[in-house]
């Protein structure tokens, strides 16, 4: 896949791939299912360490503290969410249901981040600091997990 330049769009397109995922997880070749839940158990957690630590920081002239304190609040539950889903594992009962709740989650918080958040972004960063974010995402989501965080 080539390399999105735009950091937004990278992560626009990491919701999609976590949906995707999500997708997966009812399919009904059992490796396909396995395979997706292990990509989500990782790539979901980074998502969003990296929408904390990065970008967040980067949008905090406009973005309200309360509002921040939400989308935290948020990244707490989907994390919960997800660590039910893996403690219990996909052939539980309630499986169907976890991942559905996860879903709606996610859903929730990538419609916000993607019609609102990403746009007044756009709008108002200035474009050295979309450079610089979009760089800093793509060491974080590049290098290994003990020296992309460390920075």
């Amino acid at each position: 896949m080539p390399r999105i330049s735009d950091p937004l769009e990278l992560l626009t397109q990491q919701h999609d791939d976590l949906f995707a995922l999500l997708d997966a997880l009812s399919s009904p070749n059992e490796a396909e299912r396995t395979r997706a839940l292990d990509n989500l158990a990782n790539e979901l957690p980074d998502h969003l360490a990296a929408e904390q630590e990065l970008l967040y920081p980067c949008v905090t002239g406009y973005l309200a503290q309360p509002v921040r304190e939400e989308l935290l609040a948020e990244h707490a539950e989907i994390k919960r969410a997800l660590a039910d889903l893996l403690w219990f594992g996909l052939d539980d009962a309630d499986a169907p249901r976890r991942i559905a709740e996860l879903r709606t989650l996610l859903e929730g918080h990538a419609a916000y981040q993607d019609h609102e958040l990403f746009e007044n972004a756009a709008e108002s960063l200035q474009p050295l600091d979309i450079t610089i974010l979009g760089n800093r995402l793509h060491a974080w989501f590049l290098a290994p997990i003990d020296t992309a965080r460390a920075a």
